[in-house]
């Protein structure tokens, strides 16, 4: 099948300057997927709105109540 289809038919082609996209399309799809991921986690961490008076008031309240 190789002589047919070429080495990307290979399930381990060699490391030539025709297969190189071949060995380095997994790795760059796993470093983009955890770059993803790592953006993704600190947008979602970022600035949390303040509470007002009375929702600090309220959170209070609810927190002693569970102390009782």
């Amino acid at each position: 099948m190789v002589a047919r289809y070429g080495h990307f038919v290979s399930y381990e082609p060699p490391l030539t300057a025709g297969t190189l996209l071949l060995w380095l399309v997994p790795g760059l799809f796993v470093i983009a997927g955890v770059a993803l991921l790592v953006a993704r986690t600190r947008r979602r961490g970022g600035a949390s709105a303040a509470l007002s008076a009375q929702e600090r008031q309220r959170l209070a309240a609810l927190l002693n109540k569970g102390e009782d």
